[in-house]
């Protein structure tokens, strides 16, 4: 016959198992719990008696943590998002000039290829029979802009070239000072920049070069123009009031030098025709001067021939 002494143990061993058991669930419970809020990948593991959960971003949390701490401290293990980093601007000097032009900017790469580049120093080209460039040029609407390195004549659709059985549009006209181009050594003073666009994207462009005359020079109608509507400010859109004949910024004689580059700005894009005009157009000083005021050596450093074929008219 048991004893009444003999109950209590008997009793504390029933309430330590159902202790055990309440503990092992309590423990499951958790488990999925804390499993849960720590992410998709997490991993439970158990140390002794505690619990500890391992998500893919090795943040922790022991069974005494509430499954909201142990969601607060994942979140603040993340590394926030940055914003982006903004691409610096080019420039035609400084830490930002032509030297640097291709590490400012992924998209701007091809500044530092090897392929061949403009502008260049055109030289030992192949006298040929160049077919001429058909240039439809219907009085233009001009609109005129300072982006901050270039004065710059934006063309509505109309003007075109047919080129090497390709028609282009004109899109802008960019003004150089003093001319990115040489022809046998030769520096001009100013030079336009005519880019054009196939329906593809294709740029061509046609390149006019200036010399200063003397005071008696006429002025260019044109360059006129483009003087008499600076805008005040850089980006500033001034309209050009009258449409405005582009064939006066071409010389009488046609014949070009023709060849592959550039462009001789960023993106600095392989694979562009280039046709400069052989005769340069004569301007008198004040023109010049003003565009030299402005924007002084806009001018991208000559690049190397690299062997490239140049061809121009006999």
């Amino acid at each position: 016959m048991r004893s009444p002494g003999d109950a209590v143990p008997a009793a504390a061993a029933v309430g330590r198992e159902d202790e055990a058991k309440a503990l092992a669930r309590l423990r499951e419970r958790l488990e999925q719990t804390l499993a849960q809020h720590a992410g998709d990948g997490a991993r439970v593991e158990r140390e002794g008696k505690a619990l500890r959960v391992v998500s893919q971003g090795t943040v922790e949390a022991s069974a005494r943590v509430s499954p909201v701490r142990a969601a607060t401290a994942a979140a603040s293990h993340r590394k926030p998002a940055g914003r982006p980093t903004r691409p610096r601007d080019w420039s035609y000097s400084g830490d930002a000039g032509p030297a640097y032009w291709a590490s400012l900017n992924p998209e701007w790469a091809a500044c530092g290829a090897d392929a061949p580049q403009s502008p260049i120093d055109i030289r030992d080209g192949i006298a040929v029979g160049l077919p001429a460039i058909e240039f439809d040029l219907p009085p233009a609407i001009l609109t005129i802009r300072d982006d901050g390195r270039a004065i710059q004549a934006i063309v509505r659709e109309g003007p075109a070239i047919t080129a090497l059985g390709r028609r282009f549009l004109l899109r802008e006209i960019s003004f150089h000072q003093p001319a990115e181009f040489r022809v046998d050594g030769k520096g001009f003073d100013l030079s336009a920049h005519f880019l054009y666009r196939d329906e593809e994207g294709r740029a061509a462009i046609v390149v006019v070069l200036f010399e200063i005359g003397d005071q008696s020079s006429p002025r260019n109608p044109v360059v006129q123009a483009v003087l008499d509507y600076l805008p005040l400010a850089r980006d500033m859109l001034m309209p050009v009031a009258e449409r405005i004949d582009l064939a006066a910024l071409l010389p009488a004689d046609r014949g070009y030098y023709n060849f592959v580059g550039s462009l001789s700005t960023p993106p600095c894009t392989h694979g562009v025709i280039w046709m400069v005009m052989r005769e340069p157009l004569r301007v008198p000083p004040s023109q010049v001067a003003i565009f030299a005021r402005i924007h002084p050596m806009n001018v991208r450093p000559l690049q190397p021939l690299a062997g490239r074929l140049i061809k121009q008219s006999e």
